[in-house]
Order: structure tokens, then sequence, then C-alpha cells
């Protein structure tokens, strides 16, 4: 039998729960007060569970037909084996349920496996934010990336 994945609304008592996923995943990780501010009318944020237990989750921002993936984290200890697709398709059917048309989201031009995600989802590059990022040695470069969505 797979293991039980759940999908549930992400809310401000889970953010010292996911503050150490978010740090484990980013060298430059948001901070709590960051984090603590995507809450509201406007934010589509879930949380993915395996077994009861958070294993990752992802912070939207919609506004008006376009929704804006803000974040997305899997616990290291739990890459490579297909969450990272399933958060994505989920964030997908979320935007679908809200009748986006447009999906837009930004990427550190150096995190192949991301951009390689988020191309199989339909995502292309759309610009360059120079400068964006902060690095380890000064600024990088952050890839903006957009998707269309068409409904029958």
């Amino acid at each position: 039998m797979p293991p039980m994945i759940e999908y549930l609304p992400l809310t401000p008592d889970d953010i010292d729960t996911i503050y150490p996923i978010e740090s484990a995943c980013h060298q430059f990780p948001c901070s709590l007060k960051v984090l603590s501010s995507c809450f509201g009318q406007r934010y589509r944020s879930v949380k993915m569970l395996l077994e009861g237990k958070i294993i990752g989750f992802y912070i939207a921002e919609l506004v008006l037909d376009e929704m804006t993936l803000q974040n997305i984290c899997i616990s290291p200890d739990h890459q490579g084996a297909g969450y990272g697709k399933q958060l994505m398709a989920h964030f997908i059917e979320t935007a679908r349920g809200c009748k986006a048309s447009q999906l837009w989201l930004e990427v550190r031009e150096s995190n192949a496996p991301a951009i390689a995600l988020y191309n199989g989802y339909g995502f292309d590059v759309a610009g360059t934010r120079k400068n964006y990022y902060p690095a380890d040695k000064g600024r990088e470069d952050a890839l903006l990336m957009g998707c269309f969505l068409f409904y029958d």
C-alpha cells in the first residue's frame, strides 16, 4: 500500500514546523517574519503531509486571474521520491480551482532541478531579474517563468 499523502491548508500554526524545511532547502531562506506574512484572503498555501507529518509546502498568491508560486519546498530527506512533482501538480490543480489563467514563479538561474520540474509542467522563461537573489559571491539572477492555463 502506498504511503498516505494529504494536502491541507497551511496555517500560521505551521510556521514553526515549516521553517526548518525552508531553512534546509534554501541557502538564503525566507525569514520567519516573511513566512508569517503569507496568510490571508489572497493566499492559497498548502502543506503536504506524509503519514501525518509535514514533509513539504507551497505558498501561492492569487491576484485576479494570476497565481504566483512564492515558495515550494520538500524536506531534503524526502527529495528524489517524486513528492515535488506531486506538490507541483497540487499547486496547478489549486490554480485551476481558482480559475487562474496565468501562473508565475521565479527561480534561481542555477537551480537546474527546479527549472526542469517547472518546464515539465509547461512553464517557460519569460524574463530575467538581474541580481535578484543573494548568493555566496554577490548576487544571482532570477528567471521569471510563466505558464498559461486553458479551460474548455
